[in-house]
């Protein structure tokens, strides 16, 4: 079968439920518009296309499912229309991903997420060659999940991964734990990597273990990491300023360096563009190629090989905000680093850091519901 084993197109409040789907070389399920439709507690394996897409429609989404042995991607879940900024609340919840991208080697993640205003939350992905989650649009929330063990055969990928374009604002990658991920070629691993100049997303509260450089800035603008725990990595932070010499605003539109017009697309200096995103709205006056208004505060590097990666960044390292970091060989008082028990004990230096937020660790991952009972 080279078709998708089941389709929702245009359908409204209708559960496909506790089913299992199994060997297949086209998807397996997709749901097309439509709303309040839901894949709960789902098993599909052995599929050569995505195993279940959520394409377009208002509170669509996948929960609690296990997929596994694909020959491409887990999820993909779109929705929400980016010119007016309107939100689609698609989700993907509480799934179990892993030994995807058998054929695909590149590319093919484990969840594809775009639009505007959807959730990938709860998710546990694992054991792939390249991304876990590949991402774009905006003002997402990428929640809670764990992932471990993908980048296992590429250089130059990150287990979150984004991209060359200014305009994919407003997306919230908070409570993710990444973990052991491979490490291969010269350009190696980045924990979220925030690529090619991609701008006004926040890392906050993310624990980073062995995850190649953590958090990831790409000569983006207007970017927040803050609360962050880096732990035994290559670098806790990287920031260059690629922009200068590659970015290409007389290019023809079609060439996807000419960030210009990728945000004159969408009408980025008229309302609800410039009163969303009013820092992108005055971008052209405010010195474009450069990578400035990050923010970097109250993040911990524990036993990392380097607090920060700077390439061309001399000019303007002033220009990034720096305030209230901890870097540390000394244990800053996790419960038990050794057993990647990562919360912190009453008594941890970590606390004494202005404004630090506990990091609910306790909640990231699966979790029991009615679909997932074990």
């Amino acid at each position: 079968l080279d078709q998708p084993m089941i389709v929702l197109d245009g359908c409204e409040h209708v559960t496909l439920r506790g089913l299992r789907l199994e060997a297949s070389c086209g998807e397996g399920i997709v749901v097309r518009g439509g709303r309040q439709n839901r894949v709960a507690g789902c098993t599909v394996t052995n599929f050569g296309g995505t195993a279940i897409a959520i394409a377009g429609g208002v509170q669509n989404g996948v929960t609690s499912c296990d997929l596994s042995s694909l020959a491409r991607s887990g999820i993909t879940v779109s929705g929400g229309d980016r010119k007016s900024l309107t939100a689609a609340d698609n989700y993907a919840t509480n799934d179990h991903i892993h030994h995807f991208g058998r054929l695909q080697r590149s590319y093919a993640a484990g969840i594809h997420l775009s639009g505007v205003g959807n959730r990938v939350a709860n998710n546990l992905i694992h054991d792939a060659p390249h991304s876990a989650i590949l991402y774009g649009g905006n003002e997402h929330v990428l929640e809670l999940n764990e992932i471990h063990h993908v980048a296992q055969e590429t250089s130059d990928v990150g287990a979150f991964y984004t991209g060359r374009d200014w305009t994919t604002q407003g997306n919230l990658l908070r409570w993710n734990y990444i973990h052991d991920l491979g490490a291969m070629g010269a350009v190696g691993t980045m924990g979220i990597y925030l690529d090619d100049c991609d701008s006004g997303d926040s890392l906050v509260g993310n624990v980073f273990y062995r995850a190649g450089r953590a958090a990831f800035i790409g000569g983006g603008r207007d970017n927040l990491v803050e609360n962050n725990l880096m732990i035994e990595c290559d670098a806790a932070l990287h920031l260059d300023a690629r922009g200068t010499s590659r970015i290409k605003l007389d290019a023809a539109p079609g060439d996807s360096w000419n960030l210009l017009a990728k945000a004159e697309r969408l009408d980025y200096k008229n309302p609800p563009w410039s009163t969303r995103y009013p820092k992108l709205a005055s971008i052209m006056d405010n010195e474009p190629f450069l990578p400035l208004g990050n923010v970097v505060r109250r993040n911990v590097a524990y036993r990392c090989k380097r607090w920060l990666s700077a390439h061309g960044m001399d000019k303007y390292l002033d220009r990034v905000e720096f305030s209230d970091n901890l870097k540390t060989d000394d244990d800053p008082g996790f419960v038990d680093a050794a057993k990647q028990d990562f919360q912190l004990r009453d008594d941890s230096a970590v606390l004494q850091l202005p404004g630090w937020e506990k990091i609910p660790v306790e909640r990231i991952g699966l979790y029991k519901d009615e679909y997932r009972t074990d």
